[in-house]
């Protein structure tokens, strides 16, 4: 989350104030220190990022994957391949550009088979 979105989620809550507080639980309070408006976690949006982490047992960014090597693998090649397919745009002739997204629309199709021959 960015300043700007941050900034406007604070609008929204001073725009409808008075109305269902609980709506707003864990969205960032506004907070003046040292003559500088800074956000941060209300104290039941710390709780819940807790409680969260807690149950999860560890940070949200560290699960991709978790106890899924082959999940893994798969995101990483998909990267390679991201990475590929930019050096194709990059570097490539029209003819290879349009190589190369046949390449990509028969991979996406391959992995829908994939899932439908279960």
């Amino acid at each position: 989350m960015n300043y700007r979105d941050i900034s406007l989620l604070d609008r929204e809550r001073i725009a409808v104030r008075g109305r269902r507080r609980s709506r707003w639980l864990g969205r960032p309070a506004l907070v003046d220190r040292d003559g500088k408006r800074v956000y941060e976690l209300t104290e039941a949006g710390r709780t819940d990022a807790e409680a969260r982490i807690a149950a999860g047992g560890d940070d949200p960014w560290g699960r991709e994957g978790r106890g899924r090597p082959q999940a893994v693998q798969l995101f990483d090649a998909m990267k390679g391949v991201a990475l590929a397919a930019k050096q194709v745009v990059m570097a490539g002739n029209p003819a290879q550009i349009e190589s190369a997204t046949e390449i990509v629309k028969d991979a996406r199709k391959r992995l829908y088979q994939l899932l439908a021959a279960d």
